[in-house]
């Protein structure tokens, strides 16, 4: 939690200055001892009290206009976020390591230059001094790193780059999250079978002690419990989901006759606030609510939205090739401890583009893209896929208003069709509009 922080990165660089001007004193008090001390040195690099002075003190107040100049621009920044583009993207550029090592380099620098005007003192009448010109140095490498960062802010501001960042994150996050289907089996039916079992008994109702959204699930530690407790849990509640005193989470049922069952409570984690989970799904969030917002009509940019739904499809894309874990976890004799409700493939395309699909597909280029992302989900994944594509693809098809589509439009929207058809499987089926 402390590394995730936005003041992490700033407070090491803060602490390191604060190592390095003190080392930086001691270290010149004792070359002054030296006798060739200031025949080895360049005498450019050595100032008197008061030059040492004026040059600190100017190099602090620039320090901290740049760093107030940095903090206004990522205000700017994180404004256009919220207001253009979606209020879940404000994090990607807060958490981006770049932005942080900046102000970190800001606030270490200006910190390693105050601490020296402070401590600087003339012990012997025409002394002459080195550290001055470190924080010189230091202050060039800021003025660097601020022109670095001024290009950094304007390159995170264009919806393009932050589409593209996205999706890398998110198909990263698909990679490390799910494996590959090769080499996966397929569930035993007898975890069916079990789950038949348990319906003639009737469950356990557990309800929490505190009310808020869920954050966390310990699915290990309860499979844990109920191997020790004989028993079979559904939980019935999602991540993020609310939940108060009256709602029943969990439900149990005993497979022996335990008459002390563990506590389960200490296996979910509640917060007052509803947290997002950094996963493949907020991914995708991201990216339809981008679309949403471009399609709106204050801003009207259909583009962007086309670029939101050809990154949606490179995500399913990948996606498709996935093993995507089932509801059903076991212990290690393979008996079924935990039910889980988890989303399948239709469910993660469905909310991708049900949103899109009411909001956008209107327009006849957003459908167009709409389609070609679908065709390539299709052309690259098994025979499940393309058969959960074309039925998605039939529900767009249903709410299309066919009456209201100029000639040129329906040849432009069949041809796209037929290929998506073709890339399913589906040719027989097809039926142009």
């Amino acid at each position: 939690m402390i590394k995730t922080s936005f003041w992490y990165i700033p407070s090491i660089y803060s602490i390191s200055a604060v190592a390095f001007s003190v080392l930086s004193l001691r270290v010149e008090a004792y070359f002054m001892q030296a006798e060739n001390f200031y025949f080895a040195i360049p005498s450019l690099l050595l100032t008197d009290i008061n030059l040492a002075h004026t040059i600190l003190s100017s190099i602090s107040a620039s320090l901290l206009t740049m760093t107030t100049i940095t903090f206004s621009t990522i205000l700017v920044v994180l404004t256009t976020f919220l207001s253009e583009f979606s209020p879940r993207t404000i994090q990607n550029f807060i958490t981006d390591r770049k932005t942080q090592h900046v102000l970190g380099i800001f606030a270490g620098g200006f910190i390693y230059s105050i601490l020296l005007l402070l401590f600087l003192r003339e012990t012997e009448p025409g002394s002459l001094f080195l550290v001055p010109s470190f924080a010189v140095f230091f202050a060039i490498l800021c003025l660097l790193v601020f022109v670095y960062f001024i290009h950094h802010a304007s390159t995170w501001i264009q919806v393009s780059n932050l589409i593209h960042y996205i999706t890398i994150t998110t198909m990263k996050k698909i990679d490390s999250d799910f494996r590959d289907k090769e080499g996966v089996h397929a569930d035993a039916p007898w975890e069916d079978w079990e789950s038949e079992e348990i319906k003639h008994i009737n469950p356990k109702k557990i309800h929490l002690r505190e009310t808020g959204y869920i954050k966390h699930i310990d699915v290990e530690g309860m499979i844990e419990q109920a191997v020790k407790d004989n028993c079979i849990i559904r939980v019935e509640k999602k991540l993020s989901e609310y939940v108060d005193q009256s709602t029943p989470v969990l439900s149990l049922w005993s497979m022996g006759n335990h008459k002390q069952i563990g506590s389960y409570h200490r296996f979910i984690a509640v917060g007052p606030n509803k947290s997002p989970v950094d996963d493949m799904e907020f991914g995708i969030t991201k990216l339809v609510e981008i679309a949403l917002r471009a399609l709106s009509p204050g801003i009207n940019d259909p583009n962007t939205a086309i670029n939101c739904i050809e990154n949606l499809g490179r995500i399913m894309t990948k996606l498709g090739g996935k093993y995507l874990p089932k509801s059903y976890h076991n212990d290690r004799d393979r008996n079924l401890r935990v039910i889980l409700e988890k989303p399948d493939f239709s469910d993660y395309l469905y909310r991708c583009f049900y949103q899109i699909r009411k909001y956008g597909f209107e327009d006849i280029s957003v459908l167009a893209s709409g389609l070609k992302a679908l065709t390539i989900i299709a052309e690259n994944n098994s025979e499940h896929v393309k058969k959960t594509v074309w039925e998605f693809t039939e529900y767009i098809l249903e709410g299309l208003a066919e009456e209201k589509m100029l000639t040129l439009d329906k040849k432009f929207i069949n041809e796209r069709l037929e290929a998506l058809a073709r890339a399913a499987g589906h040719t027989k089926y097809f039926k142009p509009l």
